[in-house]
């Protein structure tokens, strides 16, 4: 009989482009992934900054390391993960936050209508 795994778990972390997130909030998260290395967690970042995919993903790995999280570790946190630029303020920015959006599925009804 196979071992159950704990199900995926997606984080969203509104201000992730912050000063806080890099030094204390991922770091954290890097300590509780080593801590239960069975947990699968998927990071999605988002702010209102402009960051590339690239540029995210060395936030996480230049976070991780702050902990001397393995390779292991970092590496499955930044495989899955995703940055979205996103006023999490307003009601338009917000709706590029749902599901769809978050997982890179397409979604034709998530326009935001100005009134």
């Amino acid at each position: 009989m196979a071992t159950p795994t704990k199900p995926a778990t997606t984080l969203l972390i509104l201000g992730a482009g912050g000063e806080l997130t890099h030094r204390l909030l991922l770091p954290g998260i890097a300590t509780l992934l080593m801590a239960e290395r069975d947990r699968t967690l998927r990071i999605v970042g988002s702010d209102r900054v402009e960051m590339t995919p690239a540029e995210w993903k060395s936030r996480i790995k230049d976070s991780f390391a702050t902990v001397q999280a393995p390779q292991t570790v970092t590496r499955a946190a930044s495989k899955d993960t995703a940055y979205i630029k996103a006023d999490s303020s307003t009601r338009c920015s917000c709706s590029a936050l749902s599901p769809p959006a978050a997982t890179g599925r397409s979604s034709s009804s998530s326009r935001c209508l100005r009134r």
